[in-house]
């Protein structure tokens, strides 16, 4: 089924940027070191790339990321319900409550409420949500009702640099 209006929501909630600063080698790498050189076969050095691949990861980014899409019925659907979803946040009487109710946690409670009326409105609304990782639990916008709060559990969101393996041979020389 196609939608007319569709919404991409995501939190992310970068925890840690890794550098790698210092490389300690296996002894299994280190050895394969010592005998890859200038002279060495390209038959050896696709055994090395296959055995260890072709780049280390330098850089990354490590955290957790809360995704959602919302497919609306209508753009006019999702325009009532953005301004039901003020109306209701605001006159609980403090505009601190809009921010601690996020639009997808409304949404959501909506479509649950859904279930036991007839709420006409919210008909033809789809939430498919992913999670990476786990937020922390001071992140009030990825605080999902029912679910208790973990630790926060980081997963790699990005890399931000690769060193070629090659980089790691003493000797770089090539031959044709």
């Amino acid at each position: 089924m196609g939608y007319p209006m569709v919404q991409h929501w995501r939190v992310r909630s970068n925890l840690y940027r890794v550098k790698l600063s210092s490389i300690t080698l296996s002894a299994g790498f280190a050895n394969i070191l010592k005998i890859l050189s200038k002279d060495s076969s390209r038959e050896e050095l696709l055994s090395f790339i296959q055995q260890f691949g072709s780049h280390y990861i330098a850089e990354a980014l490590y955290g957790s990321e809360f995704s959602c899409t919302i497919h609306f019925p209508s753009k006019k659907v999702q325009q009532q319900l953005w301004l039901q979803y003020q109306k209701e946040t605001t006159e609980l009487g403090n505009k601190k409550e809009l921010k601690s109710m996020p639009f997808i946690t409304y949404l959501s409670g909506l479509l649950t409420a859904q279930m036991l009326s007839d709420d006409h409105l919210i008909s033809g609304v789809e939430i498919h949500c992913e999670e990476k990782g786990r937020c922390p639990s001071t992140c009030h916008l990825c605080r999902r009702p029912g679910k208790e709060q973990l630790s926060p559990t980081p997963v790699l969101l990005e890399i931000n640099r690769v060193v070629p393996l090659y980089a790691l041979i003493q000797d770089n020389d090539t031959r044709e």
